[in-house]
């Protein structure tokens, strides 16, 4: 058999700013005190939009920071993310209500998942955390 060619570098990135956020939560030490951080990142610019310090990561602080990244960037057309329960139902992710789900909604964004066990389709915060 042959073997396959290494496929070429591809870099996935969008073409305009505001057309897509990455969010991410990581768990820090602050201070000898574990703290959780959110943060969200201009696909394109790889301009932190907004970010938040707190001792849980959930999804009303993940909205509060959104709100804040709304009013002072505006409002991204797509927002990535992983399968953390602050951004998606633990069970049943089509049919499950959630409110990170429903504030997308009523501000127009979509909603984008990134794939299970694959930190690279979320790689532009994941390698602003360093990880």
């Amino acid at each position: 058999m042959k073997k396959k060619k290494q496929r070429k570098w591809v870099r996935y990135e969008r073409a305009h700013s505001m057309s897509l956020w990455q969010g991410d939560w990581k768990l820090i030490n602050l201070n000898g005190e574990e703290k959780w951080i959110i943060a969200f990142m201009d696909d394109a610019s790889r301009v932190v939009t907004c970010f938040g310090v707190f001792d849980e990561a959930t999804t009303e602080n993940t909205i509060k920071v959104l709100k804040d990244g709304f009013e002072k960037y505006g409002i991204p057309d797509e927002i990535l993310t992983d399968h953390g329960t602050q951004f998606v139902p633990a069970r049943n992710r089509d049919s499950a209500s959630h409110k990170f789900k429903h504030f997308l909604a009523e501000h127009g964004v979509k909603h984008i998942v990134a794939r299970i066990k694959h930190p690279q389709t979320n790689g532009k915060i994941e390698r602003f955390w360093l990880s």
